[in-house]
């Protein structure tokens, strides 16, 4: 019976970490000087802030997530980082994929504020341009930052 209990732990153990691969973060930040923050949202309405996720293989010259239809993620104005899952990235599935070229990904960020109503009052864009592998996002070390304005 220890066995058994064993080999599900294990085999549930397993199967939880399959499923955290392949996501992506987002993080952003406010300078100083910026201008589009938490502080200087108008007093009256509710804010939000959407993040939108885009990625393209550089090496492939393919977009990964449809342009048409790209990831968002809702978050609180205090928060600082949004984690988009391995399902919204889309990369599992394409790197399973046979491509020309190993693929190199770039990752391409928004950040803005919406009211309730969902209008934009600002954002900023961040991109990251090194390179990503798919091994890079198997091991969750894909990540773009966005320094807001």
């Amino acid at each position: 019976m220890k066995k058994l209990i064993t080999l599900l732990a294990v085999f549930l153990i397993g199967t939880a970490s399959v499923f955290a691969q392949y996501d992506c973060d987002v993080t952003w930040s406010y300078p100083p000087s910026a201008d589009c923050t938490p502080e200087h949202l108008p007093s009256q309405g509710t804010y939000h802030i959407e993040v939108t996720l885009a990625i393209y293989d550089n090496a492939n010259g393919e977009w990964v997530t449809p342009l048409n239809d790209l990831p968002v993620n809702e978050e609180s104005t205090s928060a600082l980082s949004s984690n988009f899952s391995a399902a919204q990235c889309l990369v599992s599935d394409y790197c399973d994929e046979s491509h020309d070229n190993t693929p190199i990904f770039y990752l391409y960020a928004e950040v803005a504020f919406f009211d309730s109503s969902s209008e934009e009052y600002c954002s900023s864009s961040g991109q990251n341009t090194t390179g990503y592998s798919c091994n890079d996002f198997y091991n969750g070390q894909a990540t773009v930052h966005v320094t807001m304005n």
